[in-house]
């Protein structure tokens, strides 16, 4: 039922580039962050790209269709669902959230990961930054 609803969110909703960027920080959460994704048809692999985590294997998926298949642990769909109106459709919320968890994942400290992520000027925003970097922090803390 969750992911439904999930599917009906997005649907249609790959039309303009905000979108997209979305539609992938919102995937990579699932896969990346709450861990749950069990199967796709391949697990999306991403990597640092003007916009956050990219994918391009996800990328060619939305661009082809928005009918492409994921399988969800519905436990932990059920948490993302809580947490992503946290980021309402912000696309500088969702890229600053998807680069700080992926910097961190990767063992970078916070201030590192701010100049990182300050080197796209559009999201040099301290405020931006700490707002996103406390609800990152509360996910670390409730270890989704």
């Amino acid at each position: 039922m969750l992911f439904l609803e999930l599917v009906k969110q997005l649907d249609g909703k790959t039309k303009t580039l905000e979108d997209r960027i979305i539609l992938h920080k919102k995937i990579y959460f699932l896969q990346e962050v709450f861990k749950a994704l069990i199967s796709t048809k391949d697990r999306y692999q991403f990597f640092m790209y003007k916009h956050g985590p990219y994918s391009s294997a996800l990328a060619s998926d939305v661009l082809q269709s928005t009918d492409f298949e994921i399988v969800v642990d519905e436990a932990k769909l059920k948490e993302f669902v809580e947490f992503s109106p946290k980021l309402e459709e912000d696309v500088k919320k969702w890229e600053t959230a998807a680069s700080i968890h992926f910097f961190q994942s990767r063992g970078r400290e916070k201030e590192e990961i701010f100049s990182e992520i300050s080197k796209k000027s559009y999201l040099a925003d301290r405020t931006l930054f700490e707002s996103v970097w406390v609800l990152i922090d509360i996910l670390d803390m409730e270890d989704v």
